[in-house]
């Protein structure tokens, strides 16, 4: 039975040049890994449909929403999802393939239309047909991105912009058409969602608070925050408090350790990762380090000054999974390690403060 609603498809850009220059096992493992990291975040009021290539194919029912925003917020926390994830990805990986350079090149657009189409169902799933589907898909293939200066983009077709009661929203938005055979033509605007990422990234203050903490370890040392700082961020200290072989420190592309740089944290002959994605000097720095089975554990260093003195806080949130059921294996096998991480940074509290009790006398 035909039906209206909103058409939506997510297309990884960028796709085939990648597969084309990269080593296929790999590139097609990174592929899978971001489109099962948007599958698992689709919500409300989108409904999942079909995978099928590099696209992700959704539809929404009319009457699923009250206002157009709440489908516009939907795609956009889908865009920063993906961009947080491929960031991720691309800081934690040690690999030197080809797929694992070039991934940082791929992007993420979604096509939004409105229109009459019909659910078919195929091996338990609903595949979607009819005239507007065609739009759709013809539209994943257009040159927008010429349009939009960039692969990072929501089209939005005057259809449903309308239909989403959009039109103020889309004042400022670069417009684009196309005309299709047998399809007429179809106009809509872009929306530049490489700058909803940018103004995500530089608004998010990235940390683990105490409410949110899975497991944290406290010490105060007898020194000012400003120093403490340096305990806790410089590698040869932060060997001490995780009882590494060695910890290494490359920086970033301002040539300083910060955001984007990886601390490298040799244990025996295994080494993890830890990238930096929030650093703020004097007050904390979180990380996420690389767990086996492509876990990720993030945790915030939290310093207080107290007197004259600073409070040390390590506050581990729960590791996260490629997606739920990852992350609940992940979490009842690393649930068992908690004592032993806590032991472990205790030991590295009383290392860090034998070091600083010995530089005072020495000094």
């Amino acid at each position: 039975m035909a039906q209206k609603g909103y058409l939506v498809a997510a297309n990884i850009s960028g796709y085939e040049e990648f597969l084309a220059q990269a080593e296929l096992e790999h590139a097609q493992s990174i592929i899978n890994d971001l489109l099962n990291t948007l599958i698992d975040d689709i919500r409300h009021p989108l409904v999942f449909s079909k995978l099928e290539g590099n696209s992700i194919f959704l539809y929404s029912p009319e009457g699923s929403f009250a206002q157009g925003q709440t489908l516009q917020e939907v795609i956009e926390n889908l865009y920063c999802t993906f961009s947080r994830t491929l960031e991720s990805m691309s800081r934690n990986t040690v690999c030197p393939c080809q797929a694992c350079r070039l991934m940082s090149g791929l992007d993420l657009k979604f096509i939004v239309h409105y229109g009459t189409f019909s659910l078919t169902e195929i091996d338990g799933r609903h595949d979607l047909m009819g005239p507007d589907v065609m739009i759709l898909r013809e539209l994943i293939e257009s040159p927008i991105s010429d349009a939009a200066g960039n692969q990072g983009y929501g089209f939005i077709t005057s259809a449903c912009a309308d239909a989403m009661g959009l039109n103020r929203l889309t004042d400022r938005m670069k417009t684009y058409s196309a005309t299709f055979e047998n399809l007429g033509e179809v106009t809509g605007f872009i929306h530049d969602l490489q700058s909803v990422w940018l103004s995500e990234r530089r608004r998010r203050r990235i940390a683990v608070g105490p409410d949110d903490a899975w497991l944290e370890v406290e010490t105060d040392l007898p020194v000012s925050s400003a120093l403490a700082w340096e305990y806790v961020t410089e590698p040869n200290f932060r060997k001490q408090w995780l009882s590494a072989n060695m910890v290494s420190a490359n920086t970033n592309d301002k040539g300083r350790v910060g955001i984007g740089s990886t601390y490298i944290c040799a244990h025996g002959k295994y080494k993890i990762n830890q990238v930096i994605i929030d650093w703020r000097p004097f007050e904390y720095l979180t990380v996420d380090t690389a767990m086996p089975m492509k876990g990720i554990l993030r945790h915030t260093t939290q310093l207080t000054p107290l007197g004259s003195g600073t409070h040390v806080s390590w506050r581990f949130d729960q590791i996260t999974g490629r997606n739920t059921l990852h992350t609940l294996i992940l979490r009842m096998f690393f649930n068992s390690m908690k004592r032993k991480m806590a032991s472990r940074l205790k030991q590295g509290c009383t290392k860090v403060l034998e070091l600083i009790e010995n530089d005072r006398l020495a000094n």
